[in-house]
């Protein structure tokens, strides 16, 4: 019977590892696939006759100080554009593409698609995403200089996306859309980042303003709305570390933002997201939020945890059914594969901490921020690193090497991730061994107990016969 019993312990415990779930991350290989497509001490432009660097300076129009790259998106020849949001005052062009610069010495900001079109259309983009048919989705934030140290500079406008149509080279003014308070409130709102889901008609938005949120906008019948939850909000008690220093947990403290990043699958049906003042992923069915009947109640049931991160993240993509993500806390990337296929809906198969790549410090992806898929080859990524902890302090260096840097990543040499052996062949033996286990043991004590049964014991102090239940 002990014997029996020890058995019985072993096969349960074997049970219980089997549904253990996977450490939050595994130490992979190095990976040496991170390739440098441009680094920038400083954000600068190709200046013409028309706009000369020096009178923008002394204009105001442009403070070095204020300008820093952040999103970052490729188009069907492999040409990059990043955003310099407009953050702060003094910047005097918030879409760009990188054009290599006129002595030869690395790249440059060229405006994209014009001075013009930066100075009246534009108003301060954050992210943006390009679509098949070459068509790029704009965030304009509406919002302009909530980061500045003079408030009397805020301008608070109403958000927009805005669709321009790169092969055609002009505006779609069919798609762009302007955003009402009542979805996204223009004086409390930060329209951060984009996703498309083309097969219904869909973009989904994240706000990282306040408690955050995550927009809708249904651009087959140009209307719009907006879900925020306890999953849209920072953690009030992440206290945000980047590369060992500490920001702390206030409400104003660096890095104590909500939502931001945001990723779709690849069949649409999933949204993942996170916030940057905290260390949980997310995801919730597309259905619930392409449902303007949803209510909040709604959104909240559906919002999923999934994961606990080692530490806050920005942006985030999703290539080949893996999610990638930076890890801000200790500049590193990660990926998870994703498995949407099994009868118990979407869920994690692994979580892997990319040791960084042969040649790239940790200051060289000091706050990875955006990332682009390549829609010409998908065996490539691209992101920024942009050191925003230091920009935001007013502690960024611009003498000692480069604090903006656009990668190249080759995701062929990422490792997908596995199950663990437990999970399924060795799951259906530890099940069907503590079965058989648990009946010859039934079938022991009930042979015992009908032999006891015979043999009565007299009980100290009783004078009736009892029977030694066991």
């Amino acid at each position: 019977l002990v014997l029996l019993l020890l058995l019985q312990q072993s096969s349960l415990f074997a049970l219980a590892d089997a549904f253990e779930p996977s450490p939050p991350y595994s130490d992979a290989a190095t990976l040496a696939g991170f390739e440098l497509i441009a680094s920038f001490n400083e954000v600068d432009y190709e200046w013409d006759e028309e706009h000369v660097r020096e009178e923008y300076i002394t204009s105001g129009k442009f403070k070095v100080e204020h300008c820093a790259i952040a999103g970052v998106k490729v188009d069907f020849d492999e040409n990059v554009y990043v955003t310099v949001p407009r953050w702060r005052s003094g910047v005097p062009a918030t879409m760009n593409v990188l054009v290599p610069r006129r002595d030869g010495n690395g790249f440059t900001l060229r405006p994209f698609p014009s001075w013009e079109f930066n100075e009246k259309v534009l108003r301060n983009c954050q992210s943006m995403v390009i679509d098949s048919q070459n068509r790029m989705w704009m965030i304009d934030v509406g919002r302009e200089n909530f980061f500045d140290p003079d408030t009397s500079l805020l301008i608070n406008n109403p958000a927009r996306v805005v669709v321009y149509d790169l092969t055609a080279n002009e505006l779609v003014e069919s798609l762009t859309f302007t955003f009402p308070d009542s979805v996204v409130p223009r004086n409390n709102s930060f329209l951060n980042d984009i996703v498309l889901d083309e097969t219904r008609g869909f973009a989904f938005f994240t706000s990282t303003w306040a408690d955050g949120l995550i927009a809708v906008y249904d651009y087959v019948h140009q209307r719009s709305w907006s879900f925020t939850g306890l999953s849209t909000q920072r953690d009030p008690n992440f206290n945000f570390i980047v590369n060992g220093v500490e920001y702390g947990s206030c409400a104003s403290c660096i890095g104590a933002s909500p939502v931001d990043g945001i990723a779709l699958s690849g069949e649409g049906e999933t949204l993942y997201y996170s916030v940057v003042g905290g260390a949980y992923l997310w995801s919730i069915a597309t259905a619930v939020l392409r449902n303007r009947n949803s209510s909040p109640n709604d959104f909240n049931r559906a919002a999923t945890f999934l994961w606990y991160k080692a530490g806050g993240s920005d942006g985030m993509l999703i290539n080949k059914n893996i999610l990638f993500f930076g890890d801000i806390n200790h500049s590193e990337l990660y990926h998870i594969l994703l498995d949407e296929d099994s009868s118990s809906g979407t869920r994690l198969i692994n979580a892997t901490r990319d040791a960084i790549g042969e040649g790239v410090s940790e200051s060289e992806l000091h706050w990875i921020d955006t990332f682009s898929p390549n829609p010409s080859n998908d065996r490539y990524i691209y992101l920024t690193s942009n050191r925003l902890d230091l920009f935001f302090n007013f502690t960024m260096n611009t003498v000692q090497g480069p604090n903006f840097r656009v990668w190249k990543f080759d995701t062929s040499g990422v490792t997908t991730p596995h199950q663990s052996p437990t999970s399924s062949a060795f799951l259906l033996v530890a099940i069907l061994g503590s079965v058989l286990v648990f009946f010859t043991i039934t079938y022991a004590i009930v042979k015992f107990s009908h032999r006891s049964k015979a043999t009565p014991q007299r009980r100290d102090g009783d004078d009736k016969l009892t029977q030694n239940l066991i």
